[in-house]
């Protein structure tokens, strides 16, 4: 057994005993202690867990990643969901593009020739940043349905705006909901910190 896969059996163990004790007993009230700090210890080594995964699958994408750009990892920044989008074809002739959002940024990228992989690094899957969004300055909209574009979004910042068409409307209302879950999210958490200073 690993150490980390010992604490959910402490807390087994704990509950197991207060189970089986009687209220009054005078160990009673410890076991109830001890079991409520198990459980938070339990919840803290699950949430470092997932920070280090999540540090991980962050680095991942970042060594995925080649051209000029800043470090995608941060010491707040966490990955919410990946996915390849179609660019639309009147202004980027429907290639396909990655899009990585973040907590705090949306990253796109622009898959890379097969041939050029092995140029930079031999590196099987490579991928062109294109640009780093800052969240907070970005807005994401619902398109319409035309002859040219199905399923689209649009994702407009002051510096760059590009049209991206989902495979199902489905996945075009995932990705909606993803980027205005995050944006609301990330926007009360700015407005908290503000109003704690």
């Amino acid at each position: 057994i690993m150490p980390v896969q010992r604490i959910p059996r402490y807390n087994l163990l704990l509950a197991d005993l207060l189970k089986h004790t009687r209220t009054n007993h005078p160990d009673y009230n410890d076991l109830l202690l001890a079991l409520d700090k198990m459980k938070a210890i339990g919840d803290e080594v699950n949430e470092k867990k997932r920070e280090a995964e999540n540090l991980a699958h962050v680095l991942i994408i970042q060594s995925r990643l080649y051209g000029k750009f800043d470090s995608l990892v941060e010491p707040n920044r966490r990955f919410v969901r990946e996915g390849r989008l179609t660019a639309d074809r009147e202004h980027h002739q429907g290639t396909e593009r990655g899009v990585y959002l973040f907590n705090d940024v949306v990253v796109i990228t622009k898959p890379v020739a097969q041939a050029m992989r092995f140029l930079v690094a031999g590196k099987r899957e490579l991928e062109k940043f294109k640009c780093m969004l800052p969240l907070e300055e970005t807005a994401i909209a619902d398109c319409d349905d035309t002859q040219q574009q199905a399923n689209a979004l649009w994702i407009v910042h002051k510096s760059y705006d590009i049209v991206l068409c989902c495979s199902t409307p489905e996945l075009k209302n995932e990705w909606l909901d993803a980027f205005e879950k995050t944006i609301k999210a990330l926007l009360e958490q700015k407005k908290g910190i503000e109003e704690v200073k």
